[in-house]
């Protein structure tokens, strides 16, 4: 496949993305969001070069969720 980048810019791999991919379960349905939905694109893409079958993107992503009254948002540093 080409490579293709925007005059002056290059492209890089992800190195992280298969140590992140490794922990997600395979046989259930992985839903990839961002800010807006278009940041998690390329994670879709690549879970699915990867292998995985059951990804989805969320569209609006945190835009959207966060804009509907009464949907729970979790506050407070992620649990580890």
């Amino acid at each position: 496949m080409e490579r293709r980048a925007a005059p002056g810019r290059k492209l890089e791999e992800h190195r992280g993305a298969s140590a992140a991919f490794c922990r997600l379960p395979r046989d259930q349905e992985v839903i990839v969001y961002c800010g807006s939905g278009i940041s998690a694109c390329p994670n879709v893409l690549a879970l699915k070069r990867a292998g995985f079958k059951q990804v989805t993107l969320y569209a609006g992503s945190w835009s959207d969720w966060s804009s509907r009254s009464g949907y729970p948002v979790e506050t407070g540093h992620p649990s580890q």
